[in-house]
């Protein structure tokens, strides 16, 4: 089973009163591309054959193509290897618990992983950052990370994750971009339906 984080988890978190929130997030670079096809699968990942001049060519994909049905399983169980179990076993999920306070032993950050992207979220700035820093040490050897993708806590406010905007002050918002899509698309659907006018 594969636990995707999704935005409504994010938008049920709640931070102590007066407390700030701080995110940390990181990027495996290409990380679909990063993952090898077994020689065995490679026949069901490549064009039908193609003859050019009497030579016969085979086109195939070496590395795992996104849209392939199991992508998303496998990509998650390489970061959860690399990841989960030294440096996020330690801090729940997102969703594991909705309020994250230097209040409460142990509900001082939570832990997101969606694919290729993970993050941190505490009332600690210096805790979200370090939990990324040491899960970056685990992942970078292994699998490049994008450099411009790797924010610390409190370098941007908001900081945008899975299309969300998270400001320090506790509220998450759907960030600019999202609801310029969003609202003309919505508008068109409501047009388009009958009694909806």
């Amino acid at each position: 089973k594969v636990f995707l984080t999704n935005p409504s988890d994010l938008a049920s978190l709640r931070v102590g009163e007066g407390e700030e929130i701080f995110v940390a997030i990181d990027d495996a670079q290409n990380m679909f591309h990063m993952i090898g096809v077994f020689e065995w699968m490679l026949p069901y990942f490549g064009l039908p054959p193609a003859t050019i001049n009497g030579v016969c060519y085979n086109v195939v994909c070496c590395s795992m193509p996104m849209g392939f049905s199991h992508a998303v399983v496998l990509a998650m169980d390489v970061m959860n290897h690399l990841i989960r179990p030294s440096v996020f076993s330690q801090h729940p999920r997102v969703g594991e618990t909705p309020i994250i306070t230097n209040t409460r032993p142990n509900s001082s950050a939570v832990t997101t992983l969606y694919v290729d992207d993970f993050a941190a979220l505490s009332v600690n700035k210096e805790l979200a950052s370090g939990i990324i820093l040491d899960a970056h040490s685990h992942v970078h050897p292994i699998l490049p990370c994008a450099p411009k993708k790797l924010v610390l806590a409190n370098t941007q406010d908001p900081t945008y994750l899975l299309g969300l905007a998270i400001y320090k002050q506790g509220f998450i918002l759907p960030s600019a971009t999202s609801l310029q899509d969003l609202i003309p698309r919505t508008l068109a659907v409501a047009a388009s339906a009958p009694g909806l006018k």
